[in-house]
Formats: C-alpha cells, structure tokens, sequence
C-alpha cells in the first residue's frame, strides 16, 4: 500500500532513503569577494568537498559535519562574472549508523554574480510634452566617456512588436550551463562491518520511496516614426541630440539609449508625450485611378482648452484637383472633434500624388498633415517588342501603342548584328512580373550574360541563388513555386544550367546548391523515361552534366538506344538530339557528334508553329540549337541558313516569345551575334508632330536610343553593305481609350456581387463585398499556366482569410499513429491555403495566388468549361471609382490574351 504523511511526520524518509543532499544559499545574487553561505541537510554525518563550477572548478573547500543539519562557507573567486553553482560532495562518516544507503550524497544548486562592476552610470531624458513638427531635444548624461546609440520610437509600433528594453549584459553574461563532470568511486565504500551487524533485523516489510519529486503605423503610407542616431562618441556628462518630429505625429515616443566603453554597458530610456493643439486624422485611399473622383475626409480633434474656430483647406499636387470649396471653417469644441470632407478628382498624370491638410488656428498658427495616393493606371504593365532586318537603304517603323508618360520606356536599336535584338529581350525580361522558378531565373538571365561584376548584376544573381535555395528540395530538385515534392523536371534542369553558366562566367555560386543540383541531374539522367519529352530532358541533364566533366557515358547509351527503338522516323529533329551531340563532343567523339549535329533541323524556317509542352516550342528549340553550335560547334557557323534570322524576327514580332524562349534567345545571340559585326554606317530618325525631325543618338552595346513620346514615325537608313537589324520596344501602361475587351484564345469577366451573390454596383464604405472571376479557354480544351491579373478599383481592399487553427497536440497523440515524423515539405504544401478566396463558391482551384496592395495576381490551368473564382473585398473610401478589366494571358503561350471591360463602382457614406 503505497502512503504519504502531510502535516508532522516523517518528513526526511524521502531523503535518507535516497541520499541526497537539501542545499540552500543565503541570497540568490553575489559579489566576487562574498562569501556564500550554504545551508546542509544532509541524511547522515560526515565530510564532504564543496566547490564553485561552471566551465571548471574555481575554487574549492574542505568541511566536515558532525550531525546531518550543518552551515558551511565559501568564497567567491575574483574574476568570475555571469552565473556559476556549488558542488556539494558529501560522504558518510566511518563510524556512522546509517549502513543501508550510499556512503556519497551530493547536491547542485545555481548563483548569480552581480554585475554592477558592468553596469555604466547612463540617463536619457527628453521633454514631458511636445508638439508635432518641432524639434525634440534628447539629453543623454554618462558617467564615463564611451560610444551610444540613441533612438526614439513609436510607442505604437514598439507595442505590436512586443519590444524589450535592451539588455545586453543579460546577453553577454547568458546562463551557462554547468560543464564540469565529476567522477568518483565513493558511493563502493563499504560500512564498518559491526555497524553492518548490528543493523541486521528479522522480518518487516520494506515501504517504497515516495517520489514527489498594433496598427503601429498612423497610415500605411506615412512611414513609421522611427529616430536612429546611429554611433555616437559620448564624452563624460551631458550631450543633447536632436531630432524633428513630422508633422503628422501625435503619440507618444520611447527613447533609449545604450552607451558601452571598454569594461561596461549602460542602458537608459525615457518617454516624451507628442501632442498638438489639435489632431489631423486623414483618410485617404491608398490608390486610385484617372478619371476617379472620390471623397477625402479629415478628422480634427482639438487638445485646445476653449472653444476654437478652426479653418481648414486642402492642397493637392499635380493629378489631384479638388471639386468645390477647398476650404471650410470647423467650430471645435475643448476635446471634441470634428470632420471635413472634399470631393477630389483624379488626372492622368501618373504616380504618387500628395494631399496636404491645414489647419489655421484663431492666433493665426498653422498646423499641416500631408498624406499620399497612388495614381495607377487601369492597365497592367507590358512590354511589346517589333523587331526585323531589312536589305534596303532604309526602312520606316510607327509605334503601335499610345502610353502614358509616366513610365513610358520605348527605345530603338538598329545594329549590323542581330544582337540588337537582345536589348528587346532584355527590356521584356527586366519588366517581366510573373514568378515561378522558371520565369525568375530568366529574368535573371541578361544579368548573368552582360552584367558581368557589376553591382546590379551581381544583385539579381544573388536574388536568384536565394530564390532557388528556398525551392529546392531534398533530392536536389526544383518546385515551381516551393521547394516541396512535386519537382518540375525542366524547370530542374533550368535553373540548373543557369548556376553552370555563372559558374563558368566567374560568379560566386554555391557549391552544395549545385552538388544537390547535379545529385538530382544523375537521377533524372539514369532514371527511366517515357515519351520524347522526358527523353528529351534526360539528354539535357546529361549534357548538363558532361559540361562539368562527369561521366555519363551509361545514360548516353541508353538515351539514344531509346530515341531510336521508339522514335526512329523522328529523334533527330528533337532538340535533344543536338544535346546527345553536344555531350559527343564534350566527350571528344567528334565523328559521331558531328554527323549527329549536322542533321538537327531549325524548326523557324517551317511556318507551322508546333509546340510540346509548355517548355518546347520552335523558338525554345532555335534557340538552344544556336547556342549549342556557337558553343560547342564554331566550326558550323557559316552553315547557319541565312532565313532563320528572318523566320526568328517574325515569331518575336508574332509575340510568340515567353520568358524562357527570350532569355534562352539572349543568350544564343550573345554567342552567336559577334559575327554579323560590319563597319555599316547607321542612323535614325524620329519624325515629330509638325513635321519635326529628330536624330536619335544611338549608344551603348547594343546601340539603342530612347524615343520621344510625341513621335509619329521612325525612319532608319543605312549605308550599302548586308542587311540590318533593328527593334523596337514599347514598355509602360496603356492609356484607357485603348483597353478594349480581347478575346485571344482566353476568356475573361469579372463582376462584383453582394454576400447573397446579387450583382452589385453601388456598396458603402464598411461594406464587405465579393469580386467573382470567370476564366475559360476559347479554342481548345485546356490552357495550362495562365496567370490572371485583377486589379482592384480604388477605396476596396481584399479580405484574407483566416489562417487554420493549428492542430491540438493531444488529439494527435490520441490517434495512435506510428511514427511522429512527418516530411518538411510534405507538410508545408498539405498545410497551405491561398490567402484569399470563397471555396464554397469557387469551382477553379489556382495553384498558387499572390496577392498585392493594389491587385490579385493568380496561376492556374484555364479550362474549356467556365471556372469560377470568388474573393471578398472591403469598401474603404466613398467616390465613385472605375473598375479595371480583368486580364489573363499563357505564361508560355503569350499569343493567348483574355481582357474584360473596364466598369465603374460607386462607394457611398455610410
């Protein structure tokens, strides 16, 4: 029968029978010099060793005790900071009657060591009580000359982050732990062995042992209020800094300081209270767009301590025009507050627009709050490129869009070489806005070719390496979008060859990044196929893998035994073909490289334009086969058939090209388009309105030159010689009369709904609403990687979708599962959930969703049979917005263009 005493009893049973020790300090914190005070209950007499560890003994004490309850001291060393502990040995007495427990007993028990030996004398002050917009005065007093850092922040900001007061003697001087090991024979030592006799009892039961043993920011527009002196020398006494206060803040500031010299640390704060004689409070959208008009509101609380006529006015910049009165007067009353609202029309004039709010009080006073809105178009940003060669003297070219000024990028390249047109692909890539493994080392591609160690060059080269370490997964595999276990094998290969190419081009990259990389290439090589594309991607990894001198001559063998047992009527047409050759030569069987490599075809030169896959179509292929002959067969560069630059100018100027057939392009014409260079006299001229003339001055490599907005025409010419290259490249926005509804293979709508599902085109500020997309392909059954563009109206924000309650731990261990170990990137890909959307309203699925401040981006698979997607929004601000059409285009079949309506939405007062 298993018992416990509580009240008077037996109370030492436990300890005698396991023969511990009971230590306790007189005080938890102690000076180096004190002397430590260790009270003993111990379960018999005896002598023991008691020490002071951490990393190693320190110091030590011999004592001896004569009954079981004694106090014994110790010293604490010099030179010993931070935390240590006693070590109490204690061994029985010979003569002692305690026979049946251990003759050892031993105890641990922690200190700390006071630091304020560390600790610098150091005090921050500021004013109790200051206005907005003056400068505040931040006195910091030490006792002792050393370097500071100052910094005033929000208080708001420092509640939402759950910030601490720095602590960097508690960081410095961390708990350690205890690392001293001890070994001992002790606890053998036998009792005196008539002590042992006289102990020895018949019969008796034996009883067991007892065991008891916030939103931090004003405006998501206005930047956090956040003050960093950065290092400062602090002279002994009092230095004064300063900061200015915006005009915009009303709260309260923490100050801090923290001031360290050789052998100390200090750390101080304070608080001073911002509040002006009255509060501007603005609401104003965060975006919006020409041709809206909307309402802005300001609120206006007064600290004053009587009643005030306030008169207040805004002022606006270029694209803001205000509609009525801009002025009015408000009647305050002492802690009460008061609304002013202006009806505010938008331009055409692109970019931030600033409205600033000001009050003037009765003693003439002027107190300002200035806020900021985006002017974004209703069109999504592109780039359309026209490009060609051309034999006569000269050739005349007309822009096709009409852009906004603001952002407009257009430039003309006319060269002898058709590495001109690289600067199309280059201004398209560097603007492309999708984000898939595939398309984000593309864009890093013309960094990679032409950047060189420029700091930009190496900046986007970077961002790429961080971004393919965060998709790869275990295998040494690429996902598209994470690194989770559905690997996209060209996008594999992909981005695999762009860190061989910056290897070989110099760059920093990471060595097990590309031995996980080739790990998965050696799989993929050697592993079994079915198909021509899969086939196609072994011989790519197997190049791949020759390039860098490992040996796969095994999967060589089999790949081509493959291509000719299943496709002997066509593999030699497959690009890869040209990867086996390209390995044959790496390997030195040129013979057999050669006659391979020769019987390749360019699949330009055929006017019908057939794809496999989203990864492989005419120019993909072109554009490999140039770059593999330029590489590894200059030896054939004359027998490039002098169409195919003609045939390739006419797929770009069909805007058939992707990110991956631009950025593979790119890098053929680098290697391939130094030949065409010519000593060709060049020029170009862009005609005006009112029949102005204007020479462009080309420059750079390419040459290129920025065309005017006002131009009508171009005009270029040339001397007598061979043919010449040009391009021409449109980047920026749309102007609205120009976004007409496209129906390109894509089929695109939205429409806003109320809760019930009604349609709806007037909502009020507060109100949640739903925005429905309807996407459907128009000539074929299945559209694979599209991505749909939404932008959103001005005054609505989307709403996110809570994330999933975590599951309770308990109910998981009740199942009974057996093992506890779930894959990293299993669970990450089952546990992700888009951030926004209806799913008991939606019947299409996107594969991933990315959601921005002023637009929903989504990639998904578009579907002959209509599919359906429903998220919510909020109503913000009242005014009477257009809406922007919904635009969905093929990431890889760029010819592939959906465009809806532009609409309007009207958002009233609550």
């Amino acid at each position: 029968i298993d018992y416990s005493v509580a009240g008077r009893g037996n109370t030492s049973r436990s300890l005698e029978r396991n023969a511990e020790l009971q230590l306790r300090l007189d005080k938890r914190s102690y000076a180096t010099g004190d002397e430590i005070a260790i009270s003993i209950r111990a379960p018999y007499t005896g002598a023991g060793l008691i020490t002071i560890e951490r990393d190693k003994v320190y110091t030590q004490q011999w004592f001896k005790a004569d009954s079981t309850n004694s106090v014994q001291h110790i010293r604490v060393p010099a030179g010993l900071e931070g935390n240590a502990y006693v070590n109490v040995q204690f061994v029985r007495d010979m003569g002692s009657a305690e026979v049946y427990m251990s003759p050892l007993s031993y105890g641990v028990v922690p200190f700390s060591i006071n630091l304020d030996a560390r600790r610098m004398a150091l005090k921050v002050e500021g004013p109790a009580k200051i206005e907005p917009g003056q400068t505040l005065d931040i006195k910091v007093n030490a006792d002792r000359p050393g370097r500071a850092v100052v910094y005033a922040v929000d208080e708001g900001i420092l509640q939402v982050a759950r910030y601490q007061t720095p602590d960097p003697l508690g960081f410095f001087f961390q708990k350690r732990a205890l690392e001293v090991g001890t070994s001992q024979i002790l606890d053998l030592i036998l009792p005196e062995f008539s002590r042992l006799l006289s102990g020895a009892a018949p019969g008796g039961d034996t009883e067991g042992a007892l065991a008891n043993h916030l939103n931090p920011f004003k405006r998501k527009h206005q930047p956090p209020v956040a003050w960093w002196s950065g290092l400062v020398d602090l002279p002994a006494g009092e230095t004064v800094l300063h900061y200015q206060v915006p005009d915009s803040f009303n709260g309260k500031l923490h100050l801090f300081a923290v001031a360290v010299d050789s052998d100390s640390v200090g750390v101080s704060e304070a608080s001073t209270d911002v509040r002006g004689p009255i509060v501007i409070t603005p609401n104003v959208p965060a975006f919006v767009a020409p041709g809206d008009v909307f309402n802005v509101s300001a609120g206006v609380f007064s600290n004053l301590d009587a009643a005030a006529d306030v008169k207040f006015e805004v002022q606006t910049s270029n694209g803001l025009v205000v509609q009525g009165d801009k002025g009015s007067t408000l009647s305050l009353q002492p802690r009460k507050e008061g609304t002013a609202e202006f009806k505010i029309k938008v331009g055409d004039t692109l970019g931030s627009a600033d409205l600033r709010f000001v009050a003037v009080l009765p003693d003439g006073k002027r107190i300002q709050v200035a806020e900021t809105t985006s002017i974004r178009p209703l069109s999504e940003h592109r780039v359309a490129l026209s490009l060609g060669r051309f034999d006569s003297a000269s050739k005349e070219l007309k822009p096709t869009r009409e852009l906004f000024s603001q952002l407009r990028d257009v430039q003309l390249g006319v060269a002898a070489s058709p590495l001109v047109w690289a600067n199309g692909l280059k201004h398209y890539l560097d603007d492309y806005g999708y984000a898939c493994t595939e398309q984000l080392v593309s864009k890093a591609m013309p960094a990679l070719i032409w950047g060189g160690n420029a700091p930009e060059a190496e900046q986007a080269f970077g961002s790429a390496v961080r971004m393919l370490r965060q998709r790869q997964n275990q295998a040494g595999g690429f996902g598209l979008w994470a690194a989770n276990p559905d690997v996209a094998p060209y996008a594999s290969l992909y981005a695999t060859d762009f860190l061989i190419e910056a290897k070989e081009r110099g760059l920093p990259v990471p060595e097990d990044l590309l031995v996980r990389s080739n790990a998965y290439l050696t799989d993929l090589a050697n592993g079994p196929s079915e198909g021509l594309s899969e086939l196609r991607n072994r011989a790519y990894a197997s190049y791949l893998l020759s390039r860098q001198g490992i040996l796969v001559s095994g999967a060589l063998s089999d790949i081509r035994e493959r291509y000719e047992s299943y496709f002997k009527d066509s593999w030699q047409n497959d690009l890869g073909a040209a990867y086996l050759a390209a390995s044959y030569k790496l390997l030195k069987q040129d013979r057999q490289a050669d006659s391979l490599f020769r019987k390749i075809p360019w699949r330009s030169l055929v006017d019908k334009w057939d794809s496999d896959g989203l990864y492989y179509d005419p120019l993909v292929h072109d554009a490999e086969h140039l770059h593999l002959l330029a590489r590894h067969f200059p030896e054939l560069m004359d027998d490039v058939p002098a169409a195919l630059l003609d045939k390739l100018g006419k797929r770009l100027n069909e805007q058939r090209y992707n990110s991956l057939s631009a950025a593979l392009l790119l890098r053929a014409l680098d290697n391939y388009g130094q030949r065409a260079q010519s000593d060709m006299t060049l020029k170009a001229t862009a005609w005006l309105g009112d029949k102005q003339q204007q020479l462009l001055e080309m420059a750079g490599q390419p040459p290129r030159a920025a065309v005017p907005g006002a131009t009508q025409k171009l005009l270029m010419e040339k001397s007598d010689g061979p043919a010449a290259f040009y391009m021409l490249s449109e980047a920026g926005f749309d102007k609205g009369a120009k976004l007409k509804p496209i129906n390109n293979g894509l089929e695109i709508i939205h429409e806003y709904l109320d809760l019930k599902g009604e349609p709806v085109s007037k909502v009020a500020v507060g109100d949640e609403f739903l925005v429905r997309l309807r996407l459907r392909a128009t000539d074929r059954d299945q559209v694979q990687q599209v991505a749909v563009v939404d932008l959103l109206p001005g005054g609505v924000e989307p709403v996110y979708n809570l994330p999933p309650e975590p599951e309770d731990a308990s109910t998981e261990e009740s199942e009974g599962e057996e093992s506890e170990y779930v894959e990293a990137d299993n669970q990450e890909e089952q546990s992700w959930q888009a951030p926004i959307g209806e799913t008991e309203l939606s019947n299409w699925q996107p594969e991933y969703v990315d959601v921005r401040d002023d637009r929903v981006v989504l990639y998904g698979t578009a579907l002959r049979d209509v599919g359906t997607f429903v998220y919510r929004v909020r109503a913000t601000n009242a005014g009477t917005f257009n809406t922007p059409p919904a635009y969905a285009e093929g990431m890889y079949e760029t010819t592939l263009q959906g465009r809806g309506k532009v609409g309007q939405l009207e958002i009233t007062k609550p």
